[in-house]
């Protein structure tokens, strides 16, 4: 009994731990084919999107499409949250400049994130450079693509006229919801794979099989 039950529990947990995923792919977010209409990002103004997640992804990227448009080339951050307001800290954080790209283009810049994103709401925050109070970025509106992992939520916005704004860390500005038109949120891909979760039936195998191993483990103590 006893080599049966072990080598059972062996396999059982290599079928856990070997669950095929599909390539990494956009798994929520929108499409990419607006270039118009952009709500400007400046560092007296921030701008946030935000999505929940109904099932674990693995991402791997998070591409958001951004526009310049000025002429000031002065870096910009784009931030992925777990909220917003006071205290709060970033899950990612990446800085990036607009040196060389042309002016009123929606340009892809991606974070890489490597993680696992457990179900939850997360925002998506860009900030506008720390120098330049006429340097802006055009966040641009398009269509929500439908996921089967999630929904995108809505826009939130920053503004320094108001109490609670922080330059030092923008995601923990105190933010305010707003409307865009129906259907449409902030330009931005999340990129992953599911997380593979245990099926049902290979939990009670493998229920089963640490059942057997108590079993020999009690019958080794007593002999």
């Amino acid at each position: 009994m006893r080599p049966v039950s072990v080598t059972l529990f062996s396999l059982l947990l290599l079928q856990l731990t070997t669950v095929p995923t599909d390539a990494a792919s956009t798994v929520l977010g929108t499409a990419s084919t607006a270039t118009v209409g952009g709500l400007a990002v400046t560092n007296t103004n921030y701008l946030a999107e935000s999505f929940t997640l109904t099932t674990p992804v693995l991402a791997t990227r998070l591409d958001v499409e951004i526009q310049s448009n000025t002429a000031i080339r002065d870096p910009f951050s784009l931030f992925l949250t777990s909220g917003l307001g006071p205290g709060e800290t970033t899950l990612n954080t990446a800085s990036f400049s607009f040196a060389g790209a042309p002016l009123n283009t929606p340009n892809v810049f991606s974070v890489n994130l490597n993680e696992l994103l457990n179900p939850g709401t997360y925002f998506v925050v860009a900030s506008g450079g720390t120098t330049a109070t006429s340097f802006h970025l055009g966040w641009v509106p398009d269509t929500i693509l439908v996921s089967a992992v999630g929904t995108v939520d809505g826009p939130f916005g920053a503004d320094s006229s108001l109490s609670g704004f922080n330059s030092a860390n923008p995601p923990a500005s105190k933010f305010e919801s707003f409307s865009l038109p129906g259907g449409t949120a902030f330009q931005f891909q999340l990129n992953g794979t599911l997380a593979a979760v245990p099926e049902p039936a290979s939990l009670v195998l493998l229920g089963a099989a640490l059942t057997g191993l108590v079993g020999v483990t009690w019958r080794r103590s007593r002999s």
